[in-house]
């Protein structure tokens, strides 16, 4: 799972120049 994470990332990187994502990996709690 590693590699393919590593790889996509760089597949990624090698077309753009910055990734845009959410701070935080989850959805943020009612308030």
């Amino acid at each position: 799972v590693r590699t393919l994470v590593q790889k996509s990332f760089k597949a990624a990187l090698d077309e753009n120049d910055l990734l845009v994502s959410p701070a935080a990996p989850t959805v943020a709690y009612k308030i």
